[in-house]
């Protein structure tokens, strides 16, 4: 899964950061959008092996980001959605069930996320092969 290009998208600068530091790390192209209106200018622009957002935007819903980026702009890439309400997870279950989605509550274990990667990876998903 090495050089795999990934985009993060959220608001909260210094988890933000941080995320990227770690995933860099592991030798992953790593773009940034502080916005979902950003971010959605980017998946315009590029393709992603996966996009990790918050689910709590300024601008819009992650969720509402996932759906243009899917409906709209035909990307079928995983996405996975970070927050730090555990309210979220309970909203956002169906989708995960019917939609290459995956939700992670903060804070969150590194080790954990980058082991997901690797499993998603050795599932051999599309946009991973």
């Amino acid at each position: 899964m090495k050089n795999k290009c990934l985009l993060v998208v959220g608001d909260d600068a210094a988890s933000d950061i941080l995320l990227i530091r770690k995933l860099n790390a592991s030798f992953f192209q790593v773009h940034e959008a502080g916005t979902a209106w950003k971010a959605l200018a980017l998946i315009e622009q590029n393709e992603y092996d996966l996009i990790i957002s918050e689910i709590q935007l300024g601008d819009m819903s992650g969720i509402s980001l996932a759906s243009i980026a899917q409906n709209v702009y035909h990307q079928n890439q995983p996405f996975w959605f970070i927050s730090s309400r555990a309210m979220n997870h309970l909203k956002i279950g169906h989708i995960i069930l019917e939609k290459n989605i995956n939700f992670f509550p903060k804070p969150f274990d590194y080790e954990a996320l980058l082991n997901q990667l690797s499993i998603l990876e050795n599932r051999g998903a599309a946009s991973f092969e």
